[in-house]
């Protein structure tokens, strides 16, 4: 109730509204983003997103020096929700099955859809994501 905090952190506070959105399909980022079941009634499909995160890493488990590097995940969006807040602000999250990748011997990024990982972190924010 102070007057010296902003008002989208006040809003903010009040946590979400009790009603959220649900969307089969989003617009973002100049991609045109589905869901998996959304896309499997349709000729063209379109659920995959990447994800592009700056995470530590280890060269082993013995090891206590970590490196900040860049790595990419990569997901198909099972969800997209999207959260108000009283007010102004919104939120849109994709809840996504992510999936391990790797390189070819020619150097072609292959996803590996029987290899799911991260299952208990599944959202992301909509707007952090490209395909």
């Amino acid at each position: 109730m102070k007057d010296d905090i902003s008002l989208p952190l006040k809003e903010f506070s009040y946590g979400p509204n009790s009603v959220a959105k649900r969307f089969s399909g989003y617009l973002i980022n100049g991609y045109r983003f589905h869901t998996t079941k959304r896309d499997a009634t349709h000729k063209t499909q379109n659920p995959g997103v990447t994800l592009v995160s700056l995470t530590p890493s280890y060269a082993s488990s013995k090891d206590e020096n970590s490196r900040i590097e860049h790595v990419t995940y990569y997901g198909a969006i099972k969800d997209i929700i999207e959260l108000h807040y009283y007010g102004h602000l919104k939120f849109v999250m994709f809840r996504c099955d992510w999936f391990e990748g790797g390189e070819d011997k020619y150097g072609l990024t292959c996803i590996y859809f029987n290899k799911k990982c991260y299952q208990n972190d599944p959202f992301v924010l909509a707007s952090q994501v490209h395909q």
